[in-house]
């Protein structure tokens, strides 16, 4: 508690030869009380009525807080709470009911419900972006597996792989000279259809769909050539020419 100043000093009192009078008594005692009911006890028992001045000390000793209401340590404050300015690390859970910016790179991932994000993209998980994106640089995605049917980016890996023509497997769909007229159904998982070959006065045709129109040739048609006519499965060919056909090659994708 400190040291208490009485109202009344026994020793004066005894000096100038007074005796102990109620009203000296009841005053001091008044003051011991009052000193006594304001002060605080370590077992918590009395509770402050008014603000602490700390006089610029420091509390120790002050346990994690749990409540919401409860003091909180320099080490808890550290580990939990985002600083205004500076470097720092961040880790465990942290929640945004706001806009938060980044002045600098951020180190590691992001992760959460994309819905909270505005304009923003997440480094891992599942986010269904809405609006045009604009890369500065290429974007690098995985290469889909060779059975993907799904619509996932297709890699130029992927393209390269399954677009370029099989050279080792083409099926001569009408020979140069061949049939005036006639319709072949493509097969499997599409490939390129290529002419050469012959002069001719006709079309082509590709589901009804006129694709080439008089001499359409391929002169230079070897290895990974610049072919034509990219066709799917069910895709039905189809020519008529009144003069000499061409040439007009399947050639399916590697």
């Amino acid at each position: 508690m400190g040291v208490i100043s009485l109202t009344y000093s026994m020793e004066t009192d005894r000096l100038a030869g007074i005796k102990a009078n109620s009203v000296h008594v009841d005053a001091n005692f008044s003051t011991l009380l009052n000193a006594t009911n304001n002060k605080l006890e370590k077992d918590g028992s009395i509770v402050p009525t008014a603000d602490l001045p700390m006089g610029n000390h420091k509390l120790t000793g002050v346990a994690t807080p749990t409540l919401s209401g409860d003091a909180a340590t320099k080490g808890y404050v550290d580990s939990n709470a985002c600083m205004l300015a500076g470097a720092q690390t961040i880790t465990g859970n942290k929640s945004f009911s706001g806009s938060v910016s980044f002045s600098n790179t951020i180190s590691g991932s992001i992760n959460g419900n994309a819905a909270t994000v505005t304009n923003g993209v997440y480094t891992t998980g599942n986010q269904t972006i809405n609006g045009t994106k604009t890369f500065g640089a290429s974007p690098i995605v995985p290469t889909p597996s060779a059975s993907d049917n799904s619509t996932k980016v297709a890699t130029t890996a992927w393209i390269r792989a399954h677009m370029s023509p099989n050279t080792s497997s083409v099926t001569t769909i009408n020979a140069a000279g061949g049939s005036a007229s006639g319709t072949y159904t493509i097969t499997g998982n599409g490939g390129w259809l290529v002419s050469f070959g012959v002069n001719g006065s006709g079309s082509i045709y590709v589901n009804g769909v006129e694709v080439a129109t008089g001499n359409w040739r391929h002169n230079d048609w070897s290895g990974n050539t610049n072919c034509q006519i990219i066709v799917k499965n069910g895709d039905v060919v189809s020519w008529n020419y009144s003069g000499t056909s061409p040439e007009i090659k399947f050639m399916p994708f590697a």
